[in-house]
C-alpha cells in the first residue's frame, strides 16, 4: 500500500475525533492570535466594539450590585435608558462572558472569549454537519 493509499484509507474512516478537536482549538488561534498574544489588543473595531464593551461591563456591575439590568440611568442621563426596549435583555453573551472578564480583567477577557466561543460553535456545530454531510470528514471540511 502507497502512503496515498493510506491517507485515501484514512479520509474514508474519517477525521479522528481528537484531530477534529485540535483542528477546531488551532484554527480558533489563528482567528485571535493577533490580540491574544499582544497584551491591550482586541477584536472588533468601532462603534459596535465599543456596545459590546460597555454593555459586558453593565451586565457584570449588575450581577455585583444585585441591580436589575433592563433599565440604566447612566446612558442618556438623567432620564436614562430602557435596555430591555432596545435588545430584548438578550444579556447571554454577556453573562457568559462575566467569568472570563473577572478572571482575566479587561481588556484581556475578550480575546480568550472570543477563542472560547469559536471553539464552543465548532463543537456545537459538528452533529448537525455530520448528519447534514452523512460522513465525519465532510462535516469536517
Amino acid at each position: 500500500m502507497t502512503w496515498k493509499d493510506a491517507i485515501m484509507e484514512r479520509l474514508k474512516k474519517g477525521v479522528p475525533k481528537w484531530a477534529e478537536t485540535v483542528s477546531f482549538v488551532l484554527l480558533a488561534l489563528g482567528a485571535v492570535s493577533g490580540a491574544l498574544f499582544h497584551a491591550g489588543h482586541v477584536i472588533g473595531d468601532g462603534v459596535d466594539l465599543y456596545g459590546t464593551f460597555w454593555f459586558y461591563w453593565w451586565i457584570g456591575d449588575c450581577l455585583t450590585n444585585f441591580r436589575n439590568p433592563s433599565f440604566t440611568d447612566v446612558m442618556f442621563h438623567p432620564l436614562g435608558k430602557d435596555i430591555f426596549a432596545h435588545t430584548g435583555n438578550n444579556f447571554i453573551d454577556a453573562i457568559v462572558a462575566q467569568p472570563f472578564q473577572w478572571a482575566f480583567g479587561f481588556p484581556r477577557y475578550q480575546p480568550i472569549y472570543i477563542w472560547f466561543l469559536l471553539i464552543g460553535n465548532a463543537l456545537s456545530f459538528m452533529p448537525l454537519a455530520k448528519t447534514v454531510c452523512r460522513t465525519r470528514i465532510g462535516a469536517w471540511t
